[in-house]
């Protein structure tokens, strides 16, 4: 082939690839994007490195879904320690602590990576061994530098006006009823209402 000719067959070779997706620069990118996309959609796990904010901690009650009022109580002289009832005498027993963080690898961006304290400082929400929730004590929030059996990611769906409170260890969400307080999982997409739970500012 002269030289004339070789220049116009790359010339022709080159507009060819140009107009096929499926070149190895093109499935190069692509390969890229999709990356780039499951990282995004990557739940943070134990063990991810993580910065608290402590401009970012607040005290809320956590009240269940449902016309009866019920908030989530921690009343550490009874046997279960956690339970539900209502706004009554001294609020500091439904008063949750929120201590916020911010990952350090791209995790899922949807709702807040949460560790749950009470109001007896240095006592953090976590999982019993019957799927039950009870209180750890250990590093405290500020100390905290990587995800433990210790966190939460708190997010609600499009268009859903109650939370879902996710532990992050075991993939469970929290459960909270008149008989028990546990970390269950969703059968459907469609959530329970005692799944589902929305957060009040604290009065005390």
């Amino acid at each position: 082939m002269t030289v004339e000719g070789d220049s116009a067959f790359r010339e022709g070779q080159a507009h060819l690839e140009l107009r096929n997706p499926k070149t190895p620069v093109a499935l190069e990118v692509d390969l890229v994007k999709r990356k780039r996309r499951s990282a995004y959609r990557r739940e943070c796990r134990q063990g991810t490195r993580v910065n608290h904010r402590q401009d970012q901690t607040e005290s809320y009650f956590i009240r269940l879904k449902g016309d009866h009022a019920l908030y989530l109580t921690y009343t550490p002289e009874n046997t279960s320690s956690f339970g539900v009832s209502r706004l009554t005498g001294s609020d500091n027993a439904r008063c949750f602590r929120f201590h916020s963080f911010t990952s350090r690898i791209l995790c899922q961006s949807s709702g807040d990576l949460v560790m749950l304290e009470t109001q007896e400082r240095g006592s953090f929400l976590s999982p019993a061994v019957d799927n039950g929730i009870t209180v750890t004590r250990g590093l405290s929030a500020s100390s905290t530098t990587h995800i433990d059996s210790r966190f939460f990611r708190i997010y609600r769906e499009p268009g859903e006006f109650h939370d879902r409170i996710k532990h992050l260890a075991s993939g469970s969400f929290l459960s909270a009823t008149l008989d028990r307080v546990v970390l269950d999982n969703a059968s459907s997409s469609i959530f329970p209402d005692d799944m589902l739970f929305q957060k009040f500012p604290c009065t005390s």
